[in-house]
């Protein structure tokens, strides 16, 4: 179980990602037009599951800020 939790703190570290540009999690943004972070994250569900579309609901985004690298 330690390795397990080790592993995981580890990759807390690391970054998923560079960014080219900020994302846009602002509650106005996603709440009331298409959004970079809505796109990105739909993207994102849409690979892992290997599905053909995504649908994301934008009250399902609650981080309200601009998300910089």
């Amino acid at each position: 179980m330690i390795d397990i939790q080790n592993r995981f703190e580890k990759g807390l570290l690391e970054p998923l990602v560079h960014l080219k540009c900020e994302l846009d999690t602002r509650f106005s943004t996603v709440r009331l037009t298409e959004s970079n972070f809505g796109n990105f994250y739909a993207d994102l569900v849409r690979v892992k599951l290997n599905a053909d579309c995504t649908i994301l609901n934008g009250g399902a985004l609650r981080t309200d800020c601009i998300i910089k690298d």
